[in-house]
């Protein structure tokens, strides 16, 4: 009997979404972990300049919202995809056995 096989690893797609997800989880935990120590730090930033760097850090961790919730969104969107290839190689897997069975 042949079989249907996937160009694709459904799988690994699947876990590159998964993995995505958390790498950008543990990035934006180590970026919040930066900052309240760059709050929380008076020795070093003191001065006008310590304003300055809190500034630009509040700025960028903005951006970097943003970028975490893109990422996110495609690491969602590549878990979805996997599934939604999963479906197909399954029912184009089911229609080549019932046409050998004829």
């Amino acid at each position: 009997m042949g079989g249907y096989t996937s160009q694709l690893d459904i799988q690994k797609v699947r876990q590159s979404g998964e993995d995505l997800i958390t790498n950008v989880e543990k990035i934006y935990s180590s970026l919040t972990k930066i900052s309240e120590l760059i709050n929380g730090s008076k020795s070093y930033f003191d001065s006008q300049g310590g304003d300055s760097v809190r500034k630009k850090f509040s700025e960028s961790a903005q951006n970097f919202e943003t970028f975490k919730k893109s990422l996110i969104s495609y690491g969602e969107w590549l878990k979805s995809f996997s599934g939604n290839v999963q479906s197909y190689n399954n029912a184009v897997q089911e229609a080549v056995e019932k046409f050998e069975s004829l």
